[in-house]
């Protein structure tokens, strides 16, 4: 891509020095008719008269001013372009001089639709159909203000994140989470890493339930795109943020946007200082031999997150067909809490053995840094195009843990020969770096191809260093407990989809295929593990129009989910003494095949879309949890022989009246999962139901209220279930200062009844849990919009160009 753009620079370089002595330059500004403000970025383009090719062009700058130079001498057609404005043609353009042509003022008038007299408004719906995605619009949901990406996630059909913090789509956890369409070393960590982006940095979730080709076969059930907010207006504009929450809960941020010329600048700073809580209890029942032990278990945990993100980046428009985009994210993450736990252990008769009170404190804190920069060349076709990115992303995690247990007798009499404190000190360094490049193709009857290649290469190394405090007072290195891995994942991929279209059909057809190539070294056990494997997924998607408002909808495509380096690992963590976790590098990828059916009816104040889906898995990974002894469970990851699930969505939203809007979600799923352990057979399988009910009312133009529910009923794992969860969240929101500014109040889970429980059951155990969130909470927020309505119609031009790619020439 380097020697591309070098070549396509020296050509430009030779042709301007070859043309330089018969050139004309031509130069104009572009306003308003009505008002004559001026219109900043209209689209320039000068056409051949003869069979209306586009020679060359310019975008207009900042104050509507245009310059286009090194045009051939001979004669032309101007055309000006500007979404929202009737377009203007400029017909026998003669240039046969060297000198600088000046065309002066040139004046769009705006069409009916959008004249100021008329005041057509139109706001983005919560949830949108686009492309085989469902796209879910941060800014209208009232009940996730001031809260984070996991109260953002809570609030999406079909998405659950449980105590532990796994985020689950349609029951399964295996899913490609991204944001801005790039993979992030900070989503390692789970919702740790979710509870560090603020709801307000968020412009939208992209749910894709059934990806193409084009997009990387990893996770099962789809991808979950995170899309943060950048504006392009014209000018100096932003938005300030500030929110306040109940149990001290603190959020503020800024973005900044410059727009200037062929430049757009972007920047942004977001804090976060918030304290979270959860408290839970658990009973094991175990038999060994003939003796029974039940082990209760009291856990409470006392979170507090810090965090400072930081962004920089520009859009660099070098000419009608070539533009450059580069940004940097810096972020400073701690995660600072205190564990206390209790433990009974009591024989069958309900006597009680022994007690342990463990005490940790833990702190997680790092910095990380994502980099991304992206190149596209427009040709002369509209929708023709080639781009190329590069993004680089590193994370840097320390966790250190200390560790304090004291344990009692059966008459609660501190043991002798009690354990000495411990401390566990884990670095962990994630780098992932992702080149790829994009071709599309279109065609003149409609048709296009997409083609491109994507190399992925992930490295995670971890230490974790163990130590126990002698009676000397010093630290004592603990070799049997430590450990050092390294985890290194390369992945070369290439892809090619058609997508026709006839009448009302249209189709896509595609074929991805990928080479992966993983090693994981397991450097305290000196054991090294190795998967070479190659994979073709292919995609088939297809849609016939009954009417304008029917549409039948049909995919098809095949997915993998490979094992994680935390789920490869065989070094036994014993973080809790009593439940013991360790991987399995044998562990093989799961692979998916995935199918839906849809179909989507408009009526004029009602829309309605049921999905049909089945997934069938085969290998697929789960937990598999066995007995050690009375008071010890071993956990690790085992390949299950197959799994399916499948079921029905229903989605519908109405606009009843201009004061109410509504929509609701609702899914019903069965999922099975079959497979074995030795000589112990494991068929698990139940139904399930999830529904979620958004309400919507405007009691005037400033005040607008927000009622949101979510059900979510007991899921399915190879060893047990999860119980049903439900909450109701109530959000306001009133504008002032003409819309500029707004102040939000909001309460999630207002009858605290968010709770997380379930069961699994084993050969010889029983374990049953109930934990509990802090999650009734109320916030208060403000929000300023800097520079809001000086340009709006710079707003709506630029989101309707993102939409339908109006950069033609």
């Amino acid at each position: 891509m380097k020697r591309m753009v070098l070549i396509l620079l020296f050509l430009s370089i030779g042709l301007a020095n070859a043309q330089s002595k018969k050139s004309a330059i031509l130069e104009g500004i572009i306003i308003d008719q009505q008002s004559g403000e001026a219109l900043p970025k209209a689209n320039i383009s000068l056409l051949n008269p003869i069979d209306s090719s586009i020679v060359t062009g310019d975008i207009a700058d900042g104050k509507g001013k245009f310059q286009i130079k090194n045009i051939p001498y001979g004669n032309y057609l101007l055309r000006v372009k500007y979404v929202g404005y009737d377009q203007s043609i400029i017909d026998n353009l003669s240039l046969n001089s060297s000198d600088t042509k000046q065309l002066g003022k040139i004046a769009l008038k705006q069409t009916a639709a959008l004249m100021p007299e008329v005041k057509v408004s139109a706001e983005r719906e919560m949830m949108q159909f686009q492309n085989g995605k469902k796209v879910f619009n941060v800014d209208k949901n009232i009940s996730v203000a001031g809260g984070t990406a996991v109260d953002v996630l809570k609030n999406i059909p079909s998405v659950n994140i449980d105590v532990d913090g796994n985020i689950s789509l349609r029951g399964s956890s295996n899913l490609n989470i991204m944001i801005n369409g790039k993979p992030s070393t900070i989503m390692q960590t789970g919702s740790n890493a979710l509870e560090q982006i603020p709801s307000g940095a968020i412009d939208k979730i992209e749910i894709i339930t059934n990806p193409s080709a084009k997009y990387e076969a990893e996770g099962m059930t789809g991808i979950i795109n995170i899309v943060m907010k950048q504006d392009n207006q014209s000018g100096v504009n932003g938005l300030a943020t500030m929110n306040i929450g109940t149990k001290d809960k603190y959020a503020a941020g800024i973005s900044l946007n410059y727009n200037f010329g062929n430049f757009n600048i972007f920047s942004g700073y977001d804090y976060g200082n918030r304290r979270g809580g959860m408290d839970g209890s658990s009973i094991r029942k175990t038999t060994v031999d003939t003796n029974t032990t039940f082990l209760k278990q009291s856990v409470a945990r006392r979170p507090k997150f810090l965090s400072h993100n930081a962004k920089l980046g520009f859009d660099y428009f070098i000419d009608p067909f070539n533009s450059l985009t580069m940004s940097g994210n810096f972020r400073i993450n701690t995660r600072d809490f205190g564990v206390q736990s209790s433990n009974y252990l009591i024989d069958f008769a309900s006597s009680p053995i022994n007690t342990t009170i463990r005490n940790n404190r833990e702190k997680d804190d790092g910095p990380s840094f994502d980099y991304s920069s992206n190149y596209k060349h427009k040709f002369d076709a509209k929708g023709h195009e080639l781009t190329a990115d590069i993004f680089y992303s590193k994370y840097d995690d320390n966790e250190i843990i200390n560790l304090n247990e004291i344990m009692y007798d059966a008459a609660m009499n501190p043991l002798p020969n009690q354990a000495l404190p411990q401390k566990s000190d884990n670095d962990n360094i994630y780098k992932t770096i992702t080149l790829q490049s994009d071709y599309v193709l279109p065609f003149e009857n409609g048709d296009k191809i997409e083609s491109g290649f994507k190399f992925n290469n992930k490295i995670i190394s971890s230490d974790l260093v163990y130590s126990s405090l002698t009676q000397a007072n010093i630290w004592d290195y603990d070799s049997s407990r430590s450990n050092s891995a390294n985890y290194d994942e390369r992945i070369l991929a290439t892809y090619f989809i058609y997508n026709g279209k006839f009448s009302d059909f249209s189709y896509s057809l595609g074929l991805r295929a990928e080479q992966t190539n993983m090693l994981f070294e397991q450097r305290t056990l000196d054991q090294d593990y190795k998967q070479d494997y190659f994979k073709l997924f292919p995609s088939i998607s297809a849609s016939y129009k009954f009417t304008q408002s029917d549409e039948l909808q049909a995919s098809y495509s095949r997915r993998i989910n490979r094992p994680n380096s935390h789920q490869l690992n065989p070094f036994i963590d014993y973080g809790d003494p009593n439940s013991i976790r360790y991987g399995n590098p044998k562990l093989k990828p799961e692979l998916v095949d995935a199918y839906e059916l849809a179909f989507v009816k408009n009526f004029e104040m009602l829309s309605i879309t049921p999905t049909l889906f089945y997934r069938k898995t085969t290998d697929i990974i789960s937990r598999f949890a066995e007995v050690v002894s009375s008071e010890v469970i071993a956990t690790t990851f085992e390949n299950m022989s197959k799994g399916e699930d499948y079921g029905l969505e229903f989605n519908i939203s109405a606009d009843y009246q201009k004061w109410l809007r509504m929509s609701a979600d609702f899914s019903y799923y069965k999922t099975s999962i079959e497979g074995e352990k030795g000589l112990t057979k494991y068929n698990n399988e139940d139904y399930s139901w999830t529904s979620r009910f958004n309400f919507n009312i405007m009691l005037m133009r400033e005040l607008s209220f927000q009622i949101t529910g979510n059900y979510t009923g007991p899921t399915v794992q190879a060893q047990g279930t999860r119980d049903p969860m439900y909450s109701i969240d109530l959000g306001a929101r009133y504008d002032i200062f003409d819309r500029k500014a707004s102040l939000t109040f909001r309460v999630s889970d207002i009858f605290d009844t968010m709770t997380y429980s379930g069961s699994t059951k084993g050969q010889n155990f029983d374990y049953d849990f109930d934990f509990k969130r802090q999650t009734r909470i109320a916030y208060i927020g403000f929000q300023y919009k800097i520079n809001d309505g000086q340009q709006k119609r710079e707003k709506k031009r630029s989101q309707d160009m993102e939409n339908s790619g109006d950069m033609d020439f």
